[in-house]
């Protein structure tokens, strides 16, 4: 499993070199300001997303994106990714400008040299990310997982909190680990091809109501300090030059949050309508992850603010020495680079955008 991930990574390298010699060439890049000094704004903005109960959907359907970027002649172009190593390929590729994936993608793609700023966390996960067992298997604990085969998203935070758990029961080296997106996994679930998977929701509540018992979730991780969550980067160049609307996306994802902690019902069934589920499961998909408010994001647990960095940066360091540890990248970045990472000015500065 290990090798095959390395050259996974090795021809994803090898993606980045190629892509960034091109990179300059038809961009919208240099400076964003017109003769007269007024902004000129991009005709598009790309939004790579994933279909999760979370409050990017929430301000997509509530049109708090759009509201910023149209009242400026922006056109917001939403697309779909299954992955977060989908959503690297992007990135680099410059076909998105904000990305949305998990903590264990977002520091794969800054030990790779892609240039990201981190700016919002969408849903600190809990146990809407979860390990999942064919009920027969046999499997009751993480060592008896000794021998099986195991789906997961590689590169995820789903294969980042399965390792852990694996390296905490002392067999990480004895499970072999399958790389599925996740609609591969509910399919060789149905066909029985594998005994236990991690990952996160729809794929996971299909796979547990399809004859399958949770076994642990991200959130019994956190005792053994495996923290993960769903990230929102964008690329440095386009901060840069339009640092204004990265912060007007995250004024609407505080927004979106709002609409979540004041009305979980309201909430809950834009959700279930917008991706196609149950009332009850867009319920516990919203309750298996934790929403941050502003504050919380700017209190020193998550990104601290512009002159006090917070526990993100190690968070991610800590991310980057453990795939390291696992083969899964040759060489950790050192803390600065988190530090320059991990951006709260976007937020900061959303605040006061809402305050007005």
């Amino acid at each position: 499993m290990k090798k095959l991930f390395v050259k996974k990574l090795f021809r994803f390298c090898v993606l980045v070199t190629l892509i960034s010699s091109f990179i300059g060439c038809g961009k919208s890049g240099g400076d964003s300001a017109s003769g007269n000094g007024e902004v000129t704004y991009p005709k598009t903005v790309k939004i790579g997303t994933q279909k999760l109960v979370e409050d990017e959907m929430l301000a997509i359907h509530e049109g708090l994106i759009q509201k910023y970027f149209e009242e400026k002649g922006i056109e917001c172009n939403f697309i779909n990714f299954d992955s977060g190593a989908d959503v690297n390929a992007a990135l680099v590729s410059g076909s998105i400008d904000f990305g949305n994936f998990g903590t264990t993608p977002a520091t794969v793609a800054t030990a790779l040299g892609i240039e990201t700023e981190l700016i919002w966390l969408h849903a600190v996960i809990g146990a809407g990310e979860s390990l999942v067992v064919k009920n027969g298997s046999g499997i009751k604990s993480v060592k008896d997982l000794k021998g099986k085969r195991v789906a997961t998203p590689v590169a995820s935070t789903s294969h980042f909190a399965l390792l852990s758990a694996l390296k905490d029961a002392g067999i990480e080296k004895d499970v072999t680990i399958l790389d599925m997106k996740p609609s591969d996994i509910v399919a060789a679930w149905s066909r029985g091809d594998i005994e236990a998977a991690y990952v996160w929701n729809p794929a996971l509540g299909n796979c547990e109501e399809s004859d399958g018992t949770i076994l642990i979730g991200s959130d019994d991780l956190m005792e053994i300090g495996c923290v993960t969550a769903d990230t929102e980067v964008v690329r440095k160049e386009f901060a840069k030059a339009y640092p204004e609307l990265v912060s007007y996306y995250v004024a609407a994802m505080i927004e979106a949050g709002d609409i979540y902690r004041e009305s979980p019902e309201k909430a809950a069934e834009i959700l279930s309508k917008q991706l196609d589920i149950s009332l009850d499961e867009a319920t516990k998909q919203m309750n298996g992850n934790v929403w941050l408010s502003a504050e919380d994001a700017l209190s020193a647990d998550y990104f601290g603010t512009s002159e006090k960095k917070g526990n993100l940066v190690k968070v991610f360091k800590d991310t980057a020495d453990f795939l390291v540890s696992q083969n899964s990248i040759d060489e950790a970045p050192g803390i600065e680079t988190f530090e320059e990472f991990v951006n709260p000015a976007y937020i900061e500065e959303a605040v006061k955008i809402l305050k007005k």
